[in-house]
């Protein structure tokens, strides 16, 4: 075993039962530190400089890594760079001297629920299944990817998501069909996505299910396809259909309605109806009120 193999499993194992981080969490440092650690820019962390850190920056950008990502990916490398060095490993990467790579603003993206139904039309049975429950349900890329069994209870999903913050939502009457067909045909005992890369059951990475998802849309013809979008035309969906903001909130799993209003878009490209159809009321009113 290399040096640096070693050293990203004692950190890991230090992550897992010292700082007692979430399984979620778990599963995303162990996928970045692991694919890092077998590129071998470096044998051992020790080795690791700055200049090491720039020319892996510099791959996963020329790769179509996004910069928001390439900042996640580089927080757990700087993470795993600390603990060694609070653990007196003689460390040459001067954090001080990394910085940010410059981020695309935030995308507003969402899809109608026709242009849902034409991908899933495209789409193979895992890749329909994952649509349709990250539709119905609004979840998180991480939460879908982590959903277990255990979870599900009928159309219910319980789970706890961000900030270990507990939450249920639910998925529709087909999509429970399509899924209790898929558990019975894959034989599903725990994890309901598991990867054929492990023989006990561990599932799929987000990078690979933010892969499979993309690939109807890409065969639809639909373009700017993230996963986050689903999420947000989860919540304009509802809003479409008059649901209370609470509830949109709750089922998104948001502390503020503030959150939630940014993935609402059921009034775009509608303002101007909308002002006419309020603010011509009011002056009506007035008119008569005058009168």
């Amino acid at each position: 075993m290399k040096p640096i193999d070693k050293q990203v499993e004692e950190y890991l194992n230090y992550c897992l039962y010292n700082r007692r981080m979430t399984e979620q969490t778990m599963r995303s440092k162990e996928y970045i530190l692991n694919k890092f650690a077998q590129q071998r820019h470096v044998d051992d962390m020790q080795k690791f400089t700055n200049k090491h850190f720039n020319a892996w920056v510099e791959y996963q950008l020329r790769s179509g890594v996004s910069g928001r990502t390439v900042n996640t990916r580089a927080s757990h490398i700087i993470a795993l760079v600390k603990w060694l060095k609070d653990m007196d490993y003689s460390m040459q990467l001067r954090i001080s001297l990394i910085h940010k790579v410059k981020e695309d603003p935030p995308r507003r993206n969402f899809f109608t629920r026709e242009q849902i139904e034409l991908a899933k039309h495209s789409a193979s049975e895992m890749e329909k299944l994952l649509i349709s429950i990250m539709f119905d349900s609004g979840l998180r890329l991480s939460e879908l990817t982590n959903l277990r069994l255990e979870n599900l209870k009928d159309r219910e999903i319980r789970i706890v998501g961000k900030g270990r913050k507990a939450r249920q939502t639910f998925i529709t009457d087909p999509t429970r069909v399509l899924l209790d067909r898929w558990i019975l045909r894959r034989n599903i005992d725990d994890y309901l996505w598991p990867s054929p890369m492990y023989k006990n059951g561990k599932p799929y990475s987000t990078d690979e299910i933010r892969y499979i998802m993309s690939k109807p849309f890409d065969r639809a013809g639909i373009e700017g396809f993230y996963p986050h979008a689903i999420r947000h035309s989860f919540g304009t969906d509802l809003q479409r259909n008059e649901a209370p903001l609470m509830a949109i909130q709750s089922l998104l799993g948001h502390s503020s309605v503030a959150t939630t209003e940014k993935y609402l878009h059921g009034l775009d490209n509608r303002l101007e109806d909308t002002y006419d159809k309020f603010k011509s009321l009011t002056a009506n009113d007035t008119k008569v009120m005058a009168f």
